[in-house]
């Protein structure tokens, strides 16, 4: 409360009655209630509901499904893609759809993470409507079985999603398909929301035995035949790719994509949208190289107990620093296209102690429409604090450019976001010295870099009403 925490959520008894007996005591001044109760207060009165917003209850659904299908084939990423497998060449008119989320997509996750849908289109569906033809033997067996184990699981809900395990597809059934249809699709689910961690386990992070046997079973056989195998995943987190990555041909990085799901991932595997998402998390080449793999948890159960001891090394700062060497490091994604960076400019306000100006062109140097995300690291001078090797503090995303276009991309860093938290000093301090503003395709990918001296230090202390505990 005196931090400033004006909500509990969602709360409990016993906290409500240790805020009561606080100031009764007079541990808690009332006016720190007060101030707490105004912030919410100011909050709720320009809600829609204590303005009287008369609503319709009638929603325009078909404008939202456009919106959301958009935003789910924007956020999609293309993690391999050998020989320009996607998007999917006009002489592919039948395909081999294997994965039980190929016929029922996982939209969202659980909790807050959960999807309130009128609908939920299964990938199995959109790739119909774009004419292409399934095989409805696999197809029929594949609903049949998810039918069945659907029927032994409880029914979805806000706090669960239900998601069937994978279908073990005979060795001979696959070579049939091999022989008779022009491309496989695998698509591989996952569930994670609130109150549901991951687990560095078979069928979370790990595939399982069937999972594993399916996609080999299914490259091999179409390798063999000189056809392709593209890997939909369908999942909400990093999961375990080193061990397999190399059998597809092309990986798409779908996550849980919305109601929209079959009809978004299509767009990206027909080429009717180029994929533009770049990660915002690092996927690993092992379990072992994820910097809190060593402390979480510590204990199970609902007891469960973690000890952060990352520092500030979390993410991409963690791998960059210490050299760790990622999967697919963070920002990355591929296109179908390709842009070239240009003309990094660097400028300062005040003689270097104030505002910094960036700006670089991008232009499309491939053969097909597309959108790039241009990410801005910059790497702070030595000091007495820790710091990592860089660190993103902006990226923006261009129009879309046809070939031969390009774009000049703008950006503005003021002192406070450059700055670190010196814990001693209870300041984030910005110091003077020398920064490099790095221009990249991804956190590894660094296209350009400019320096540019700062002549001034700058110090916002902040209030230290929370000291942690060094035990």
């Amino acid at each position: 409360m005196k931090a400033g925490n004006d909500l509990l959520m969602p709360g409990t008894e016993e906290q409500i009655q240790d805020i009561l007996t606080a100031v009764q005591e007079g541990k808690l001044d009332m006016q720190v209630i007060d101030r707490n109760v105004f912030h919410l207060l100011s909050v709720i009165t320009r809600t829609p509901a204590f303005l009287h917003y008369v609503y319709s209850n009638n929603p325009d659904l078909n404008t939202h499904a456009e919106t959301a299908r958009k935003a789910a084939s924007e956020g999609m990423i293309l993690l391999e893609n050998k020989d320009r497998t996607l998007p999917l060449q006009p002489s592919v008119r039948t395909i081999a759809t294997f994965g039980t989320a190929t016929y029922d997509i996982i939209a969202g996750g659980s909790g807050s993470g959960y999807v309130y849908k009128p609908w939920k289109i299964p990938l199995e569906k959109a790739l119909k409507e774009n004419g292409f033809l399934l095989d409805e033997s696999l197809a029929n067996t594949y609903r049949e079985y998810i039918s069945r184990e659907k029927s032994l699981l409880p029914p979805e809900s806000f706090w669960y999603v239900p998601v069937v395990k994978e279908m073990n597809v005979e060795e001979n059934e696959i070579r049939r398909l091999a022989a008779e249809t022009d491309i496989a699709i695998i698509t591989l689910g996952r569930n994670s929301g609130e109150g549901e961690d991951r687990r560095a386990e078979e069928g979370d992070y790990y595939l399982n035995a069937t999972e594993r046997e399916l996609i080999k079973n299914v490259c091999h056989a179409f390798r063999k035949k000189g056809k392709k195998t593209i890997v939909v995943l369908n999942i909400g987190g990093v999961i375990e790719l080193t061990d397999w990555k190399d059998l597809p041909d092309a990986i798409l990085l779908a996550w849980q994509p919305g109601q929209e799901a079959g009809y978004a991932i299509a767009d990206i595997l027909t080429g009717k949208e180029t994929p533009s998402g770049k990660l915002p998390m690092t996927f690993p080449r092992r379990y072992a190289d994820v910097p809190s793999a060593k402390n979480f948890p510590l204990s199970e159960g609902e007891a469960a107990a973690v000890k952060y001891e990352e520092d500030i090394f979390v993410g991409y700062r963690h791998y960059n620093t210490f050299g760790v060497i990622p999967l697919y490091e963070f920002g990355y994604g591929l296109s179908y296209t390709s842009f070239r960076y240009s003309n990094l400019k660097v400028t300062a306000d005040n003689a270097g102690g104030g505002n910094l100006h960036i700006s670089v062109t991008i232009e499309n140097t491939g053969t097909k429409a597309g959108k790039e995300i241009v990410q801005l690291y910059v790497t702070a001078p030595e000091s007495t604090l820790r710091k990592p090797e860089a660190e993103l503090k902006a990226f923006a995303k261009t129009p879309l450019l046809l070939p031969g276009e390009s774009q000049t991309l703008t950006f503005t860093l003021t002192p406070y976001e450059l700055a670190s938290f010196h814990p001693e000093e209870a300041a984030w301090i910005t110091e003077k010295g020398t920064y490099t503003m790095k221009a990249g395709a991804s956190s590894k990918d660094i296209r350009l870099q400019e320096e540019i001296i700062r002549t001034e230090t700058a110090i916002y202390p902040v209030q230290s009403l929370f000291v942690p505990d060094k035990n």
